[in-house]
């Protein structure tokens, strides 16, 4: 359930995020969506585990959307180059599980 000034945050910012979301290729559309619905910090196996594609694919995808500046990559273990992710933009993520749900309530 969202706040009336959520509500307002996330009205004015639809344009740039639906801007965002345009530019990016279905590939990288489908693993921020995905990153979105399971609401956590993720690593590449973890948005695997929800699709058909490798982990191998999934994690190239991550590096790019952390290239692009959509996503910020931690290191949980850096000698094996384990890392999790999450959105560098919080209220990005706040509005695909949005639009998604249609949890503007």
């Amino acid at each position: 359930m969202l706040s009336e000034r959520q509500k307002i945050v996330i009205d004015e910012l639809t344009p740039m995020f639906v801007a965002m979301m345009e530019e990016l290729s279905p590939l990288k559309r489908k693993v921020v969506a995905t990153a979105a619905h399971l609401n956590q910090m993720v690593s590449a196996k973890d948005i695997a585990s929800y699709g058909r594609y490798s982990v191998n694919v999934i994690s190239t995808t991550l590096g790019r959307l952390v290239k692009d500046g959509i996503m910020v990559d931690y290191s949980i273990h850096p000698r094996k180059k384990q890392y999790d992710f999450s959105y560098k933009y919080k209220w990005l993520a706040i509005w695909l599980r949005v639009r998604r749900t249609g949890d503007n309530k």
